[in-house]
């Protein structure tokens, strides 16, 4: 398939999630539980990133002060081939997976006895190939840019298939950083929904920038992650994250509807919605919340999200 045409089905899966919603069944009670269909390109999507990071950020600014030293990294892999021809996108991505697995192998024996993190992003080129930006938390040394490049290079790429292969490392920058999060939501705003005004669908909040549709749909396609933490940070933005007010019981997917509002229907209200989500004759409109209603705020599972949503 070409690109375009993963563009129109990444657009047509856009226009599909718009407004919808998630079903559940609560197997004792048949309560049913009404919860958003989140995904990586919806506003609360972005709103929920930024939560993250900015846990992430408290976690770093903790453990070494409010300027943390920070050494900053940027792999890139060829877009064409020795022939001139351009890549596979997953070729492309391929290569900086295997050079991010290596580097990092690289920063843990140049910084051996040093505590590090780290937060990995990729950003879409003009063309929509994909680049990696990588913040090493923890340490603020240039010269670990040049350790990865060489390590690459000398282990890892072979004579004339050089040209195609190789991953390269842009000088190592050294950052003294006061707002993590802020800096990191720079490079992360261009493939996350812009805050929209009210009403605007997630298609219309989309950034607006050169490669970036191209980017999504083959991120969507390859179901590849947006964003990765080390396992240190991903731990305390986990311990961050507010408890939910779980609703009792066992819960099961009975469907998707539009129409809805989110919350929990119960006794007549949660009939109602199944013959609704039945396609009932007897119900020819969306039900609607009565007392039931939590003002939007949905409790129990939470927002369903795509896999490999960041």
């Amino acid at each position: 398939n070409t690109v375009g045409e993963g563009v129109e089905a990444w657009e047509e899966y856009l226009d599909a999630k718009e407004n919808q919603m998630l079903v559940m069944e609560e197997e004792e009670s048949g309560d049913h539980l009404v919860v958003p269909h989140e995904h990586r390109w919806s506003a609360d999507y972005r709103r929920r990133t930024y939560a993250r990071l900015k846990a992430a950020e408290r976690h770093v600014t903790g453990k070494w002060g409010e300027t943390v030293p920070t050494t900053m990294l940027t792999l890139t892999a060829p877009h064409k081939d020795a022939s001139g021809d351009y890549r596979a996108f997953t070729s492309v991505l391929s290569d900086l997976k295997e050079g991010w697995n290596k580097a990092r192998d690289v920063i843990a024996r140049e910084t051996e006895g040093v505590e590090t993190e780290y937060l990995a992003v990729y950003e879409p080129h003009a063309t929509g190939y994909p680049h990696l930006h990588v913040l090493v938390f923890g340490v603020a040394r240039p010269s670990l840019g040049e350790k990865v490049a060489e390590y690459w290079v000398d282990r890892y790429v072979e004579g004339a298939s050089r040209e195609a292969q190789d991953v390269t490392v842009k000088r190592g920058r050294s950052l003294q950083l006061e707002s993590p999060a802020a800096y990191l939501m720079k490079y992360l705003s261009k493939s996350l929904a812009r805050e929209g005004s009210e009403g605007a669908t997630d298609r219309q909040s989309l950034p607006s920038i050169a490669g970036y549709r191209g980017f999504s749909a083959m991120m969507w396609a390859t179901g590849k992650r947006t964003y990765s933490m080390s396992e240190g940070l991903s731990e305390a933005v986990a311990e961050s994250a507010p408890e939910s007010e779980g609703a009792e019981g066992t819960w099961k997917y009975i469907g998707t509807v539009s129409g809805v509002e989110a919350g929990l229907y119960t006794g007549e209200e949660a009939e109602r919605l199944g013959k609704y989500l039945a396609g009932s004759a007897n119900q020819r409109t969306p039900p609607r919340q009565g007392r039931d209603a939590h003002n939007g705020r949905v409790d129990g599972p939470g927002p369903a999200r795509d896999p490999g949503q960041y």
